[in-house]
């Protein structure tokens, strides 16, 4: 949910640098401005939300999620991600607080946006 670069080639560690320097090498291997760059990528737009755990059944949140997006690749390396070709959501419980984070990425912010309810829905 951050944005944070890391290159492991580099070091284990988020960096802005190593992400500036990544900029800069791709400009010069095109001879491009980053403006052609940008230009060439796909648009994504996140949302963010969290729920707050004290009366839900967190596992029972996840089973009821991968019912409901059964289309979906999963991903339960750190809390559950479900993954399309053109969008993604990702909850996960936080480690500090009783709350799950909800993490919803998609081609336009109202499609995040239904990805987030979709999963709200489910408690």
């Amino acid at each position: 949910g951050n944005g944070g670069v890391i290159l492991k080639e580099s070091h284990l560690g988020r960096d802005s640098l190593v992400g500036v320097a990544m900029v800069l090498n791709r400009m010069a291997q095109e001879e491009t401005k980053i403006s052609k760059i940008h230009s060439k990528l796909p648009q994504f737009f996140m949302v963010k939300d969290k729920i707050i755990l004290d009366s839900i059944d967190k596992d029972l949140v996840e089973k009821k999620v991968k019912e409901l997006f059964s289309d979906a690749e999963i991903n339960s390396i750190d809390g559950l991600k479900l993954i399309w070709k053109d969008r993604w959501i990702h909850i996960r419980g936080s480690n500090t607080e009783p709350i799950m984070r909800i993490y919803a990425e998609a081609s336009s912010k109202k499609e995040a946006e239904i990805l987030v309810e979709q999963v709200k829905a489910c408690l």
